[in-house]
């Protein structure tokens, strides 16, 4: 629902997007081959059955539901009491729980974790697939080759001799930005690093400069 994870790409690559095309692209393989090293390096040491974020928050999801009770339903739906008499009714086979906090992540919360740990279920039959080791492996099983030698390329003569100009057009005026635009919500940082607070010289608000006010004053 955010641009995070496109402003973290772009961030990436502040220092080669300024180059030729080709260059870039150059660019973008070599950095995208040391990530996918670097996580093959990380899954190859990794031996538990989810990825090692989720372990940790499956591990602190178990703490908070120490001293509670389980009193077993059916094979799959448990209701846990809580130690202060809180209630809550576990769905294993439809990954769901009353606290709805396994219903929205499908990373089994305290209770339904508890109640598998009573009666004998493996807990890796609890976490959706996606969250699985086996998952994570295939997400870099991928290779990314480097470039290869245009002199080693067999090309078509029309392709070799064709003369490719660049498009007819126009410079635009000014220099050149280097930055992006802030978003709306985004205030420029001093170069301490704390963030600087757009404020109306009209009405003294925050948010909003002098030409775009509208607050009565």
């Amino acid at each position: 629902m955010t641009s995070n994870i496109a402003e973290s790409l772009n961030r990436a690559l502040w220092e080669g997007r300024g180059s030729p095309i080709v260059e870039l692209l150059k660019f973008i393989r070599a950095m995208l081959t040391r990530w996918f090293s670097a996580r093959r390096t990380k899954e190859g040491k990794h031996m538990g059955f989810v990825t090692p974020e989720v372990d940790k928050q499956m591990k602190k999801r178990m703490t908070n539901v120490k001293g509670s009770k389980v009193g077993m339903i059916t094979s799959w739906i448990f209701e846990i009491v809580g130690m202060l008499n809180g209630k809550h009714n576990v769905l294993l086979d439809h990954k769901r729980c009353t606290c709805k906090q396994y219903d929205k992540d499908k990373i089994p919360c305290g209770h339904a974790m508890f109640a598998a740990n009573t009666h004998g279920i493996p807990l890796d039959t609890l976490v959706g697939d996606f969250y699985k080791t086996s998952a994570w492996k295939a997400s870099y099983e991928g290779i990314i080759n480097p470039e290869v030698n245009a002199e080693n390329i067999e090309m078509a003569d029309e392709i070799v001799y064709k003369v490719l100009n660049p498009p007819n057009t126009r410079r635009p005026s000014g220099r050149p930005k280097v930055a992006r635009i802030p978003s709306v919500g985004e205030y420029p940082k001093h170069s301490s690093g704390t963030a600087k607070l757009q404020r109306c010289s009209r009405c003294k608000g925050t948010g909003h400069n002098r030409t775009s006010c509208t607050n009565p004053i």
